[in-house]
């Protein structure tokens, strides 16, 4: 059986040599502005736009749903409701 590290360290810096993903679960009510979003908001603005213009466009979010934004070429944030 392997054993769990707790490993502390910046979410929005992942380690590793290949593609990497930011996977964040977001409320499905459109808003942005607590928790882990302000330090993403911080580091780059494309997430925080690409999710509220993807609200708007919307009626409601259906569970499931995702959004991949590109930010880098190595790190992808992916949002679901």
């Amino acid at each position: 059986m392997e054993s769990i590290n707790d490993i502390k360290r910046d979410a929005t810096n992942p380690i590793g040599n290949d593609k990497k993903l930011i996977v964040h679960i977001c409320n499905g009510i459109g808003g942005w502005g607590k928790g882990f979003v302000l330090a993403r908001s911080e580091k780059w603005k494309k997430p925080e736009q690409q999710y509220c213009e993807w609200f708007k466009s919307q009626n409601k979010f259906e569970l499931g749903e995702v959004q991949f934004v590109d930010i880098d070429y190595e790190l992808i944030p992916v949002l679901t409701p």
